[in-house]
């Protein structure tokens, strides 16, 4: 292989990874609509839901939703979300991802009530996404604070209503 050739295929592998830092961060732009749930089953210790989440992108260039685990807390924990796999949503698109998440069974009585009798004013959701490189994945540390009463109104759809009402 030629300096030329070799030169080029860098400079290609730096340029893609700019475009994908840009469609990971595209992703902020995005608006995230619950639109429904599937039970995924039970353990002994666990309740499993998928929640199909649409996704609307706005913006001029493609969004990239990562795999990624996350506990949410209030600030004990109540669930944990997932996404396995990355999913590519094109500009001015619409997609539909599954969100799975497990919420513990000794703490799911506890998470409910925390919910109805007193809410807090933000969720912290913090986990790692894993973001596919050339040779190999690369783990990265997520942390978010949500307005309680930004999500309140889709907990409630999600989990049945009486969730959070005042």
């Amino acid at each position: 292989m030629t300096s030329r050739t070799s030169l080029l295929l860098l400079s290609l592998a730096v340029l893609s990874g700019c475009a994908s830092r840009s469609e990971r961060e595209a992703l902020r732009h995005c608006s995230f609509s619950p639109r429904g749930t599937t039970r995924l089953g039970e353990s002994d210790d666990s309740l499993r839901l998928s929640i199909a989440v649409e996704i609307r992108n706005p913006g001029p260039s493609a969004a990239i939703l990562d795999s990624f685990s996350a506990t949410v807390s209030d600030p004990s924990p109540l669930g944990v979300l997932s996404h396995g796999g990355t999913t590519r949503i094109l500009p001015g698109a619409t997609d539909t991802v599954s969100i799975h998440l497990s919420v513990e069974r000794a703490n799911l009585m506890m998470t409910a009530a925390t919910l109805v009798l007193s809410p807090p004013d933000t969720l912290t959701v913090a986990g790692t996404a894993w973001i596919p490189g050339w040779f190999e994945t690369d783990a990265h540390s997520l942390q978010a604070r949500i307005p309680y009463t930004s999500v309140a109104h889709s907990l409630r759809g999600i989990l049945g209503g009486g969730i959070g009402q005042e």
